[in-house]
C-alpha cells in the first residue's frame, strides 16, 4: 500500500511539473504575442503619420488648384476682350477689302512678273504644308492627351468604386466585430456573476470544513480502527485517487484546449492587424496615385494656360501687323492716287497708243480671269493651311524696306514724269512717224513678253497651253511681217534716228525707271493680296482657336466637376481610415491590457504551483514518518495476532459504523458528480469563449477555482472517512504523530489524512489523498 501511495505521489509530481512546463510555454508565447502587438503598434503609428502628411499635402494641392482656376478665369476674360478687338479688326479688314477690290481693276500693268510670284507662292505652299503638318501633329498629340485624360478619369472612377466597395466591406466587418464584442462582454459579465456565486459557495464550504475539522480532531483523539477497516479504507482511497487522476487529466486537457484557443485568437488578431496594415498600404498607394494624377492634370492645365498666353501674344503681334498693314495700305493708296493723276496726263498724251493696246487689254483680261481662278484655288489652299506666323515677321521687315524704297521711288517718279512730259512734247513736235514706230516696237516687245509669260503659264494648264501656242505662232507671224515693215521704215528713218539717238537713250533710261516703279507697285499689290490671304487665314485661326478655347473651357469645367467629386470622396476615405486607425488603436490597447492581465494571472499560477510543490514536499516528509511508524507497528502486530478474537465483537460494531459512513460517502459522491457536471458546463463555456483572450482568462480562473473546490471536497471526503467512534483510544506515539501532522496542517492548510487506529495496539497510519 505504501508503494502504491509513493507511485501516486510521484505521478502527481510529474503531472505538476508538466503543468508548470506548459504554463511557462504559454507565458513565452504570450510574451511573443505582446512583442508582435507592440511592433504592429509602431507600424500603425507610422501609417498614421504618413496619412496625416498626405492629408496636409492634399489640402495644399487643393489651394494651388483653386488659384490656378482663378487665373484661368482671368485669362478667359482677357480672351473675350481680344475676341472683341479681333472682331473690330475683321470689320476694318472687310472695309479695306472693298477698297482693294477697286484697286484690283488697276493691276493690269503689274502682271509682267507672275512667274516670280508663282515661285514665291510655291515656297509659301511648302512652308504652309510644313506648318499644317506641324499643326496636324499638334492636334493629334492634343487628341492623344485628351484620350489619356479620359482614360485616367475612367481609371479614377473605377478606383473610387473599388475603394467604396472596400470601405463598405470594412464597415460591415467592423459592425460584426462590434456585435461580437458586445456578446463577449455580456458573456463575460455572466461568467463573473457565476464566479461570484461559486466563491460564495466556496466560502460556505470552507466554513463547514473547518467546523468538521474541529469535530474530527475530537474524534481522532478517541478513534481506534482495525485491520479490516484499514483495507477497506485503503481500497476506497485508491478508487478516489483514480477519480482524482481522471479529473486532473480532464483539467489538463481543458488547459491545453484553452491554450490552443488563446493561440488561435492571437493568430486571428495578428492576421486582422496584418490585413488592416495591407489595406492602409493600399490606400496610401491609391492616395499617391491620385496625387500623381492630380499633378499631371495641373501640369496639363499649366501647359494649356501657357499655350493660351502664347496664342494671346501671337494675336497681339498679328493685330499689330494688321494695323501696320492698314497704314501701309493707306500710304500705298495715296501713292497710287498720285500715280493715277500722273498716269491720266500720260494717257491723255498717249491716246493713239491705246488703240494699239486694246487687243492687248483683251489678252490681259483673259489672263486676269485665269489669275482670278488660280487666286481662288490658292485662297482655298491657304484657308485649309490656317497659319503663316513665321512669314508675317519676314513680311514686316520687307514692308518697312519697301516703304523706304517707295518714298525714294516716289521722288524719282515725280522727276521722271516731268522729264517724260517734256520729252513727249518734243517727240510730238519732231516726228509723229517715229512715235508710231516706237509705239509699234514697244507693243511688239510687250507682246513678246506677254506671250512668254503666257507660255510659262500654259505649261501649268495643259489645255490652255495648246491655245497659247497657236496664238504665239500667229503673233510670231505678225511680228515677222511687222519686222519686215520695220526694216523698210528703218531705212527711211536712219537719218532721223541718228538725231534722236541721244533722246532715245534718255527715254530708255526713264522707261526703265518706270518699269521698275511698276514692278515695285506690282510687288506691293501682291503683298497686299498676300496680307488679305493672311487676314483670311488669321480669321480661320481665330475661329479654330475660339473653338479650341470653348472645348478647353468645357474640359476645364468637366475636370473641375470631377475634382469636386474626387476631393470629398478622398476626404471621406481619409476620415474613414482615421476612424479605422482609432479603432485599431483601441483594440491594440485592449490587447495590451489583456496581455498584462494574462501575465498577472500567469504569475498567480506560478505562485500556486510553488505552493503545490511545497505541499508535495510535505507529503514526502509525511511518507518518511509513516515508514518509521510502520516499522515500529509491525513488531507490535506480531504480538497482536492472538487478540483478533476479541476484536470480532468490536468489528460487528464497526460494521454498523461503516454502513453509516458509506451513506456519507454516497452523499459525497453525489457532490462530486455535481462538481463534474459543473466542470462539463465550464468546458462548454470554454468552447463558446475561445474567440477572445478575455474569455480564456475567465475560463482559467473558473477552472482554478473548480480545482480548489474539488480539493476541498476531497479533503471533506477524507475527513469523513477519518471519523471514528468515541470509545477508541490512541497510543502516545500515534498521538504525537497525529498532533505533528495537525500542526503542519494548521500552519499551511495543505495536508489531509485518514487515521486508522487499533484498539489494543494503539496504531495510527495516515494515508495521503
Amino acid at each position: 500500500m505504501l508503494d502504491l501511495t509513493r507511485t501516486e505521489n510521484q505521478a502527481r509530481t510529474e503531472e505538476v511539473q508538466k503543468l508548470t512546463a506548459e504554463l511557462e510555454k504559454a507565458l513565452n508565447e504570450l510574451g511573443e504575442s505582446a512583442q508582435a502587438s507592440s511592433l504592429n503598434l509602431g507600424r500603425l503609428q507610422e501609417c498614421e503619420a504618413h496619412l496625416e502628411k498626405t492629408v496636409d499635402h492634399l489640402g495644399k494641392v487643393n489651394g494651388e488648384n483653386e488659384a490656378h482656376l482663378q487665373r484661368i478665369h482671368c485669362l478667359e476674360k482677357e480672351l473675350e476682350e481680344v475676341k472683341g478687338q479681333l472682331r473690330c479688326v475683321t470689320d476694318e479688314n472687310q472695309n479695306s477689302l472693298g477698297q482693294m477690290q477697286c484697286l484690283e481693276a488697276e493691276l493690269t500693268i503689274l502682271q509682267k512678273k507672275v512667274l516670280e510670284f508663282n515661285d514665291e507662292r510655291e515656297q509659301l505652299k511648302k512652308t504652309l504644308n510644313t506648318t499644317t503638318s506641324d499643326l496636324k501633329t499638334q492636334l493629334r498629340e492634343s487628341d492623344e492627351h485628351l484620350q489619356s485624360a479620359e482614360e485616367t478619369i475612367s481609371r479614377l472612377r473605377a478606383g473610387s468604386d473599388i475603394q467604396s466597395a472596400k470601405l463598405l466591406e470594412i464597415e460591415r466587418s467592423l459592425d460584426a466585430e462590434k456585435e461580437r464584442n458586445v456578446l463577449l462582454l455580456e458573456e463575460r459579465n455572466r461568467l463573473k456573476a457565476q464566479l461570484c456565486h461559486v466563491t460564495e459557495e466556496k466560502d460556505i464550504q470552507q466554513k463547514s470544513f473547518f467546523d468538521t475539522y474541529e469535530l474530527m480532531k475530537e474524534r481522532l483523539e478517541e478513534a481506534v480502527s482495525e485491520k479490516e477497516s484499514l483495507s477497506s479504507k485503503l481500497c476506497h482511497q485508491l478508487k478516489e485517487s483514480l477519480i482524482v487522476k481522471t479529473e486532473l487529466l480532464s483539467v489538463q486537457k481543458n488547459l491545453k484546449n484553452a491554450e490552443a484557443t488563446l493561440q488561435k485568437t492571437a493568430e486571428e488578431k495578428d492576421v486582422y492587424v496584418k490585413t488592416i496594415s495591407k489595406q492602409l498600404k493600399d490606400m496610401a498607394g491609391t492616395a499617391e496615385r491620385l496625387k500623381d494624377e492630380i499633378d499631371e492634370k495641373e501640369q496639363q492645365l499649366a501647359d494649356m494656360v501657357h499655350e493660351l498666353g502664347v496664342c494671346k501674344a501671337k494675336l497681339e503681334e498679328k493685330s499689330l501687323l494688321i494695323e501696320e498693314n492698314l497704314r501701309a495700305k493707306d500710304y500705298v493708296m495715296k501713292l497710287l492716287e498720285d500715280d493715277k493723276a500722273e498716269l491720266a496726263v500720260f494717257t491723255a498724251q498717249n491716246i493713239q497708243l491705246q488703240e494699239n493696246l486694246s487687243c492687248e487689254h483683251q489678252k490681259n483680261d483673259y489672263l486676269r480671269r485665269e489669275l482670278a481662278l488660280k487666286s481662288e484655288t490658292c485662297c482655298v489652299v491657304e484657308q485649309d493651311l490656317q497659319s503663316q506666323t513665321m512669314k508675317l515677321k519676314d513680311l514686316e521687315s520687307v514692308i518697312t524696306e519697301r516703304n523706304q524704297s517707295l518714298s525714294q521711288l516716289q521722288q524719282k517718279v515725280d522727276a521722271s514724269l516731268e522729264d517724260v512730259h517734256h520729252l513727249t512734247l518734243q517727240l510730238e513736235e519732231r516726228d509723229i512717224l517715229v512715235k508710231r514706230l516706237q509705239a509699234d516696237l514697244q507693243s511688239t516687245s510687250t507682246e513678246l513678253k506677254d506671250t512668254q509669260q503666257e507660255l510659262q503659264l500654259s505649261f501649268e494648264s495643259n489645255r490652255e497651253a495648246e491655245d497659247s501656242r497657236a496664238e504665239l505662232n500667229s503673233m510670231n507671224e505678225n511680228l515677222r511681217g511687222k519686222l519686215k515693215e520695220i526694216d523698210v521704215l528703218q531705212e527711211q528713218v536712219q537719218t532721223s534716228q541718228e538725231s534722236l539717238a541721244v533722246i532715245q537713250e534718255e527715254v530708255a533710261d526713264k522707261t526703265s525707271r518706270l518699269f521698275e516703279l511698276q514692278e515695285s507697285n506690282r510687288l506691293l499689290k501682291e503683298e497686299i493680296a498676300g496680307l488679305k490671304e493672311v487676314n483670311v487665314s488669321l480669321e480661320v485661326e481665330v475661329e479654330s482657336k475660339n473653338e479650341i478655347e470653348i472645348s478647353l473651357g468645357k474640359q476645364l469645367s468637366e475636370l473641375q466637376e470631377e475634382r469636386a467629386i474626387l476631393v470629398p470622396s478622398l476626404q471621406q476615405q481619409i476620415q474613414t481610415m482615421a476612424s479605422e486607425l482609432e479603432k485599431v488603436r483601441l483594440e491594440v490597447e485592449k490587447l495590451r491590457a489583456e496581455a498584462s492581465h494574462q501575465s498577472e494571472e500567469i504569475s498567480h499560477l506560478r505562485k500556486t504551483l510553488q505552493e503545490r510543490n511545497l505541499q508535495i514536499s510535505i507529503f514526502t516528509d509525511s511518507d518518511i514518518l509513516l515508514q518509521d511508524a510502520l516499522d515500529s507497528n509491525r513488531s507490535q502486530l506480531a504480538s497482536a495476532l492472538h487478540k483478533e478474537k476479541r476484536l470480532k465483537e468490536t468489528l460487528e460494531y464497526q460494521d454498523h459504523l461503516l454502513e453509516a459512513k458509506e451513506l456519507i460517502i454516497q452523499s459525497l459522491t453525489q457532490d462530486v458528480e455535481k462538481q463534474k457536471d459543473r466542470l462539463l458546463q465550464l468546458a462548454a463555456a470554454e468552447n463558446k469563449l475561445s474567440e477572445s483572450v478575455s474569455q480564456c482568462k475567465a475560463e482559467l480562473v473558473a477552472k482554478e477555482e473548480n480545482i480548489q473546490h474539488l480539493c476541498d471536497d476531497l479533503e471533506k471526503a477524507t475527513t469523513a472517512i477519518r471519523a471514528g467512534s468515541k470509545n477508541w483510544k490512541c497510543c502516545p506515539a500515534s498521538i504525537k504523530i497525529a498532533n505533528s501532522l495537525l500542526q503542519n496542517k494548521k500552519e499551511k492548510s495543505t495536508t489531509s489524512g485518514l487515521f486508522v487506529m487499533r484498539r489494543h495496539h494503539r496504531l495510527i497510519i495516515p494515508v495521503v489523498c
